[in-house]
């Protein structure tokens, strides 16, 4: 992903990946996105404005020139996709 991208094109561009992901871990993409609907709510913001948010921030930190710990690459790769959910409308 291009550090230039803006949210439609962050989100379509992880949402393509859905395929490969296993049913386990993609009912667990799916509760977090569940939770950013609940902590937007819950702050009194847009659920896609946030997960718009969310995206750009996450693309990002994907794609620094830091090298970051696998665990914690998954976990954010799951956070973003969590977000592609919510920004696209499939979890609302």
């Amino acid at each position: 992903m291009s550090a230039a991208m803006g949210p439609d094109e962050i989100a379509e561009a992880l949402l393509s990946e859905e395929a490969g992901f296993e049913p386990r871990e993609w009912a667990a993409i799916e509760n977090g996105a569940v939770q950013l609907l609940v902590e937007a709510r819950a702050h009194g913001v847009d659920p896609r404005e946030h997960a718009a948010q969310l995206l750009v921030s996450l693309e990002a930190t994907l794609n620094d020139d830091a090298p970051l710990d696998p665990d914690e690459e998954d976990r954010r790769v799951d956070a973003a996709m969590a977000a592609a959910l919510v920004y696209a409308g499939r979890i609302v």
